[in-house]
């Protein structure tokens, strides 16, 4: 049996990949790819994109990442996307990447 786990949230789907920035103290820099199994901006996209995630926002099942998989060639690991993901990355829509960048800063021990 399929087990639909579906998730579509009502988010606009951009023509060309939406690039972002968020600064996240102490962690590694990261590039995440934010996209829907059901679009063709996605599938384009995914196909030339550089990324070390995936967040999949819009699906049916799990099987649906598998296809998009095969379809685009992608390799990264995803995560399935929900409420909390789209509300903490402030995602607004799709395709997008978005640049996970640490502190640059460097702590002294003055002691």
């Amino acid at each position: 049996d399929k087990i639909n786990l579906g998730f579509k949230p009502k988010l606009v789907i951009n023509s060309e990949l939406g690039l972002r920035t968020i600064h996240i103290p102490g962690v590694q820099d990261r590039k995440i790819f934010v996209f829907g199994v059901d679009d063709s901006n996605s599938k384009d996209a995914a196909k030339s994109i550089k990324a070390d995630y995936g967040i999949c926002i819009r699906y049916d099942s799990v099987n649906d990442i598998d296809t998009f998989r095969g379809e685009t060639g992608i390799k990264f690991p995803v995560q399935l996307g929900n409420d909390e993901i789209i509300k903490f990355l402030k995602i607004d829509s799709y395709p997008a990447l978005i640049s996970i960048e640490g502190s640059k800063e460097k702590f002294e021990n003055k002691n």
